[in-house]
């Protein structure tokens, strides 16, 4: 039987999100093409994307702009990774007003990669695709604005923008609105709002917020202190990308009884299984 002492072996959750097809599909159009890209037949994805995109397709521009971002089926018919290549494809259809094509320009120019770092043009790209409804543009945004970089810091306007991309269901803009409840940083620390949208974030899956989640529960800030609640969210966390707890899984352990301890180790097999 598995201990919680063991610790947690690095786990991959893979997720693929499918398109469903009422009818077949024709011969040569998006359907088809992207259909060869989800079953990762890059040479002919390649090849339909740029003949679809030279066509003016718009979706297949942006999705060829993907293939070179990610550096989808390079060996195998693909393409390497080139960031500067999805820039040159990417551009003309944020100009055009594609809110995806402009979120991934932002990150371009937030960070300096297939682009210059520039983080006033990163905060113009967000906006346009926030404004435009995109979620994880309106997060960025905000985290620009949290941290005054590329624009005024604003603290009112982050957690505005972080409310609205959560209530588009964006996980991290959830996390992000109770990160500013939880320091004293911005002067407006409410351990239970903290609570409340660590649990939202935490309740999709998101591992830094199932992390925070436990460290509430083993602090007993904002929510009745439970050691074993704690240290379920923390196992959870690690699986979820939440990243290396061991010490503070240790820590927790630390702090309870023996008789405790053994109901970790118990009931451990089970909270792997709930990722």
């Amino acid at each position: 039987m598995a201990r919680i002492t063991d610790g947690i072996r690095p786990r991959t959750v893979a997720m693929a999100a499918m398109l469903a097809m009422a009818s077949p599909v024709q011969a040569g159009s998006f359907e088809a093409v992207f259909e060869q890209y989800r079953d990762r037949e890059y040479g002919a994805a390649l090849e339909g994307l740029q003949r679809l995109s030279e066509a003016g397709d718009a979706e297949a521009t942006y999705w060829l702009g993907n293939m070179y971002f990610w550096g989808r089926g390079a060996g195998a018919g693909g393409v390497e990774q080139d960031l500067d290549e999805a820039y040159r494809i990417w551009h003309p259809i944020a100009e055009a007003g594609d809110a995806r094509a402009q979120w991934r320009l932002g990150w371009m120019y937030r960070w300096g990669r297939g682009a210059g770092q520039d983080r006033e043009e990163a905060a113009r790209w967000y906006r346009r695709a926030a404004d435009a409804g995109h979620a994880a543009a309106m997060n960025d945004l905000g985290e620009l604005y949290l941290g005054g970089r590329g624009v005024a810091q604003d603290t009112a306007e982050a957690k505005a923008l972080f409310l609205a991309a959560s209530e588009a269901g964006h996980r991290a803009g959830a996390h992000n609105l109770g990160r500013i409840y939880w320091t004293d940083r911005y002067d407006l620390q409410d351990d239970a709002r903290a609570v409340h949208w660590f649990r939202i974030s935490a309740e999709r899956g998101y591992g830094p917020a199932l992390r925070d989640l436990g460290h509430a529960h083993w602090q007993g800030r904002g929510v009745e202190k439970d050691l074993m609640e704690a240290l379920r969210l923390i196992v959870l966390s690690e699986g979820a990308g939440g990243g290396d707890s061991t010490r503070t899984l240790l820590r927790i352990l630390d702090e309870m009884t023996p008789e405790e301890r053994a109901e970790a180790d118990r009931l451990y097999e089970g909270w792997l299984a709930e990722e």
